[in-house]
């Protein structure tokens, strides 16, 4: 069943999921932000992952190249179409951004 990777990244700490087609979460933990560790946590779910989403920021671009080097599809998301789509979400957390 093919799977998803989502970012939520700071400074020191990235929030990262893996969800189902379902939304159902299948792992979520904290990593520090780069992209070796956040590399590190995906790689078991490497044969279903079909994409990992990020949104814009001063981070993006180097954790991008960084998964993309090591084989991951990853996209970005524009920061504000993000917190538009969030703003929704009545508890918002690191956790539920991702």
């Amino acid at each position: 069943m093919p799977t998803f990777g989502a970012l939520d990244v700071s400074k020191k700490e990235t929030q990262v999921h893996v969800v189902d087609v379902y939304g159902k979460c299948i792992w979520r933990g904290k990593v520090p932000t780069n992209p070796s560790d956040s590399a590190t946590v995906l790689i078991p779910y490497a044969t279903q992952l079909e994409k990992v989403g990020l949104e814009t920021g001063n981070w993006s671009s180097w954790l991008f190249h960084g998964l993309t080097d090591q084989g991951f599809s990853v996209a970005c998301i524009d920061a504000r179409q993000a917190h538009a789509a969030l703003s929704v979400i009545v508890n918002k957390t690191d956790a539920n951004d991702a």
